[in-house]
């Protein structure tokens, strides 16, 4: 574990000096459009379960300066053990910069659940509150292109229960 830890330091540090170098960058003001990648963990309230998942979204949004972008996000958590379960939000997020690249982006929105139980059994719920908080740190990799490692967790309040899907991803980003 340690190991794993100093590797993910040391991989960081290599590659934030990267991000820096690209001193004529596109500015973060006006059109973007990105999407993440990554795997972590669901709590789903009912059936009840805690188990590994995939994660993935969509971001399309402005920014109005350097330091504060606005955006439409779609989250997704899936996991295929067992029993499948899904998440779906549509989240409206403001994603702020604390410094020239680490950031915070809550968000607000909808949010459905739909598990499948047994070979034909689906279940779908009603559109309920959804909650996300991303933190991450912008890495500038070309002019217009940007890779942030994000630590997640989501929220959704559906059918009177409660489901979070969290963990780690890669958000992919181009700015216009």
């Amino acid at each position: 574990m340690k190991t794993k830890i100093l590797i993910g330091i040391i991989v960081l540090t290599a590659l934030s000096s990267l991000g820096r170098a690209s001193d004529e960058k596109t500015s973060r003001q006006g059109f973007f459009v990105g999407f993440d990648l990554g795997g972590g963990g669901v709590h789903i309230g009912s059936p009840a379960a805690n188990t590994g998942a995939l994660l993935a979204g969509f971001k399309i949004g402005g920014g109005f300066n350097e330091k504060f972008l606005l955006m439409y996000e779609g989250a997704s958590a899936a996991t295929f053990r067992n029993d499948e379960a899904a998440g779906y939000a549509s989240l409206l997020s403001g994603q702020f910069f604390l410094t020239d690249q680490f950031y915070v982006r809550p968000g607000l929105g909808f949010a459905v659940t739909s598990y499948k139980s047994g070979p034909s059994t689906i279940t779908t719920s009603k559109a309920g509150l959804g909650l996300g908080f991303a933190t991450g740190y912008e890495l500038r990799l070309t002019k217009r292109f940007a890779l942030s490692p994000e630590v997640k967790v989501d929220y959704a309040r559906t059918n009177g229960h409660n489901n979070t899907a969290y963990g780690l991803s890669a958000d992919l980003r181009w700015y216009f």
